[in-house]
């Protein structure tokens, strides 16, 4: 397992759903809340050669008709992974 960091970029906290694709079958983590500017740790699998990939949905937290899917991030440990709505 390797940490990475979800940071909202976005200027409305965002409601976020991730999928490690590196697990089989693909484990989607509990929907966490990332306020503007704030940042979480999440921990996900990496692929043996230290890298991960996920897919994320963001969801602005008071409207939920704005959402933003983003499919097949690719890092490694510690690499910021940055969410809007825009």
């Amino acid at each position: 397992m390797i940490s990475i960091s979800i940071s909202n970029d976005d200027t409305v906290d965002l409601f976020v759903s991730v999928t490690d694709e590196n697990t089989s079958p693909p484990n989607t983590l509990p929907t966490f809340r990332v306020n503007v500017g704030q940042s979480s740790s999440i921990q996900v699998q990496e692929n043996g050669d230290g890298k991960y990939l996920i897919d994320t949905i963001a969801t602005d937290a008071n409207d939920s008709s704005r959402t933003k899917t983003v499919s097949g991030q690719s890092g490694s440990s510690g690499d910021p992974v940055s969410l809007d709505v825009f």
